[in-house]
Formats: C-alpha cells, structure tokens, sequence
C-alpha cells in the first residue's frame, strides 16, 4: 500500500480490503465455487454489491473508504456466510481433508529427490529442479501444476521415500484415502506441543482398547465413512441401528497386526469463521444513507446490529479438534483412544455444523 496518497488509499480496498474484508477478489470466488462445488449460484448479490459500491468519507477511520447503502448491512451478513458455508461445505470439508493431506504427504516425500527440466523458450534444457528448488525458483516454480502427481509416479527411483510416494498415489487413484475419524467442539487453541501430546494420547488410549477387545465385543464406530471402509476393504461386521439402518462395526485388530502409532495420525485444530474471526465482519463495513445522492453528501458509517438482527448467527466462529487417520486397519483404535481423549478433556463430540446457526 505504498505509492497512493491518502485521497486514493481506497483504490487498493477495490482488490484487496483490510478493512472489512469485502473486495471484488472473495466476491469472485463466492461466484465461481459455489457454482462449480455446490451448484449454487450467487451471481445477483456480488453483482450488488459491486453495483452500489460508492467512495465516501469514514469519519471514525479518518479514510476515504468504500461503502455501501444502509439497507445492503443484512445482505452483507449473508454475503459473509457464504464464505462460513464454503469453508463448511468444501474447503475444510472432512471428506477433503484427508485428500489435502494425502497430497501434501506426496509432495513432503518427493521434494528433495523428485527431479523435473526446466525449457527454454528455444526448447533446450536449462536445468533439472527438485520441488524443494522450485520454492525459490519462479522458473522452475511456474511449470509446477497438476500434472505433477502424475510425473512423481513415473519418476524412475527406487528411494525409500519415493517408493512410499508411488504407493500414496496408488491409494489416492483407487480411493484407499485417509479417513477422518472424529471431531470435538473447542475453544482452545493448541500449540505444535499440545497437539503431540494430544496425539500420544489417542495412541495410549486406542491401543488399551485394541489390547482389551481381542477377546471382548468390537465396539461401534461412527456412520460417517461407512461406504468409506467398504471401499477400502476393512474388516467389518454390520448390525442394524436405528431405524433399521446399517451401521459400521470395526473388527478389532488381528492377533500380530500393528498397533496404533504417532506416524498414523494427523490432529488438526480447525477454525470456519465469517471473516473476521469470532467477530461481526458487517462491524468493519462502512454504509452511506439512502439519500447520500440527492444531498451530494458521502459519508459513510457504522451499522448498528439491530438493524439486521434477524440475520445475525448465533456465531460467528467454529473451532474444534479434528483427527484423521493414515493407516485405515487402525480406525477401531484411533476412535476408542479419540474419544478417550474427549472424554478425559472434557471435550464436546461433535459433526461439523452444516451453518453457523447452531448453539454451542
């Protein structure tokens, strides 16, 4: 933001604004990924929002800034929640996740022994890059793109680390993915140490339990990934729930399998909010009354939350804990020591709320 006098700081807000949030970039992907993820089309308030936008004075910032009209300050709330539906629904999805994290394991993997060339506009080679080069490299970085899967898994090395690679992608082609095994509501936040300890944790708590079903009754598991499991080929036995329908009944680990380890799990702390965290984004909005145009008087200012009540959440941030699992023969054991771990932290089992409405 350096270069624009004062009187023209709000040019930069039209791309990218500090300020409340709302800039033509987040409207762009509201458009394009509700349509192409969920079928939904959001193509009439963006466009309002763009076609009311008007330069006025925010007194109380000492700014010129961009605003809107008064009556826009409810549509700005539910324009925020579709980015709380979008992170919900899509990006932070937990059938996502474990594709994100499958991926990302590949990469980690294959950067410093996966080696691609580098052309020159004349077609000569200039150089061969690892992807761990690319990160500082904009040359080789720019020729980094999907297919890149593809080309790890026709790299000729036989590296341990490769040969680990080439086996995550086999799973990823034939949907062998990591499995989400469960989430708590919480309001804490945890750093690297803490999420080790939780993960040590869950591995005490989900071996005792494999140790102790081996001659007891296997112990019911989340519905969620059932056709998940199915896929995999896990040991199952099925029983009929409620209603009449089927649950998923892991089968406890087999005499000599492996148990449960650090290296299996991946903890995350995850956070879906409407921008600006626990707060009101609409807060960080500037409006200009309805008659701002006959008087020729543009100045913008806060709105009060009465004004739109009925479209507040009942929150404006989702946080919790969230565990997936690498190794899918092991999800018996990671749900008894997850919800060991719950239970003696005094943590809220949770599904991941479908908007932001729902009370804690």
């Amino acid at each position: 933001r350096v270069g624009r006098s004062g009187g023209k700081s709000f040019l930069y807000d039209i791309v990218n604004n500090v300020h409340s949030g709302l800039d033509v970039d987040k409207l762009d992907y509201f458009m394009r990924d509700t349509k192409a993820a969920l079928g939904e089309s959001q193509q009439s308030m963006p466009e309002r929002f763009i076609t009311h936008a008007r330069v006025a004075w925010c007194a109380d910032a000492k700014r010129w800034g961009i605003c809107w009209p008064t009556r826009m300050a409810g549509e700005a709330v539910r324009l925020f929640r579709v980015r709380f539906d979008m992170h919900n629904k899509v990006y932070q999805h937990r059938k996502v996740k474990p594709i994100e994290y499958l991926v990302r394991d590949i990469l980690e993997l294959a950067a410093p022994h996966f080696k691609y060339p580098v052309s020159s506009q004349d077609g000569e080679i200039t150089g061969w890059f690892t992807i761990k080069d690319a990160l500082t490299n904009p040359e080789a970085f720019i020729d980094l793109d999907d297919s890149v899967l593809s080309r790890i898994a026709c790299f000729d090395s036989n590296h341990p680390d490769m040969v680990k690679c080439r086996a995550l992608i086999w799973r990823s082609k034939h949907r062998q993915l990591y499995k989400f095994i469960g989430q708590t509501k919480s309001e804490e936040k945890y750093s690297p140490q803490q999420i080790a300890d939780i993960i040590d944790e869950i591995v005490a708590g989900g071996n005792t339990s494999a140790g102790s079903s081996q001659s007891g009754n296997p112990e019911e598991i989340p519905d969620s990934d059932v056709e998940e499991d199915e896929e995999a080929g896990m040991s199952q036995k099925h029983t009929p729930g409620k209603n009449g329908s089927v649950r998923s009944i892991s089968a406890p680990l087999s005499q000599g399998a492996r148990p449960l380890c650090a290296e299996d799990l991946i903890v995350e702390t995850y956070v879906v909010h409407f921008g600006q965290k626990k707060e009101n984004p609409v807060n960080f909005m500037h409006f200009y009354d309805k008659d701002a145009p006959e008087r020729g008087e543009w100045v913008g200012k806060r709105v009060a939350e009465s004004a739109y009540e009925e479209e507040m959440p009942a929150r404006f941030e989702a946080r919790g804990v969230r565990v997936f699992l690498k190794r899918t023969e092991a999800k018996k054991s990671a749900w008894d020591g997850f919800k060991k771990w719950a239970k003696n932290n005094k943590q809220t089992l949770s599904n991941p709320p479908a908007t932001g409405d729902e009370d804690e």
